[in-house]
């Protein structure tokens, strides 16, 4: 840090940068990743449609982080909604403006129809706005129950749970060593699973097999993507439908 000779830039960059292979580092984050993990297990135990497997998504997880272990993202991936001929993707019809980012989500089969009847609409539409506020309900549960078991570095008095526009967000305060008084946020997102590609998508068109990258947008393109609940709509609009998700191709 010699370098920098100017005392408030100094500062300014112990402050952002981190070691990712701290002590400390690695604990928040395995006690962040303990406490997702259980907090999905719960909310299967009150809600079984609710079951889900977590995956981990965003910069701290993609190695882009600059500031610091104090936010988290973890995608709540629906099991039953992911099974392969569930869900159909439906295009919205009459979109002021034309964003393939969007879509409506339908539920064809009988038995999963009745089963998700509660967060399905007149028009046979996925209500992706009812299910995050179930989802919040469910969270803000499973943290509660969980608040006189946590870590002993994260205060158990000290933490809030939101829903957003598209996450259930929560935040905590970690009182360790390096990170005193620190605040945690982690966004959980609820999602489907989805195989193929979407018809919107021209990569077919564009990385044909002459094209030198083929091979790996072919394998990009076998592994699906993620739809994610959302309570607004393409440019903000508050129209809630489910947005495309690449993140973890």
């Amino acid at each position: 840090m010699a370098h920098i000779r100017n005392t408030r830039l100094r500062n300014l960059y112990e402050e952002a940068e981190f070691d990712r292979e701290h002590e400390e580092v690695q604990e928040i984050e395995e006690t962040v990743r303990n406490l997702v993990q259980e907090i999905a297990e719960s909310i299967a135990e009150k809600d079984p449609l609710f079951r889900t497997t977590v995956l981990q998504s965003g910069s701290f997880y993609e190695d882009l982080k600059v500031e610091g272990p104090n936010e988290f993202d973890f995608m709540f991936c629906l099991e039953e909604l992911s099974k392969i001929g569930v869900c159909e993707v439906k295009e919205i019809p009459f979109r002021s403006v034309r964003d393939p980012g969007y879509v409506h989500v339908q539920v064809p089969h009988p038995f999963h129809e009745k089963r998700w009847k509660k967060y399905i609409s007149k028009s046979k539409k996925l209500k992706p706005k009812a299910l995050l506020e179930k989802f919040e309900i469910l969270v803000r549960e499973a943290l509660t129950e969980k608040s006189n078991d946590f870590h002993p570095k994260l205060d158990q008095h000290s933490f809030t749970i939101e829903l957003r526009k598209i996450s259930v967000t929560l935040k905590l305060v970690w009182n360790g060593t390096k990170y005193r008084h620190y605040e945690i946020s982690i966004d959980l997102v609820l999602c489907i699973k989805v195989g193929g590609w979407p018809k919107d998508s021209d990569l077919q068109t564009r990385f044909n097999r002459s094209h030198p990258g083929f091979e790996v947008m072919n394998k990009v393109t076998e592994m699906g993507y993620h739809l994610i609940a959302s309570s607004i709509g393409e440019s903000g609009a508050p129209r809630p439908c489910w947005r495309l998700s690449f993140s973890k191709a």
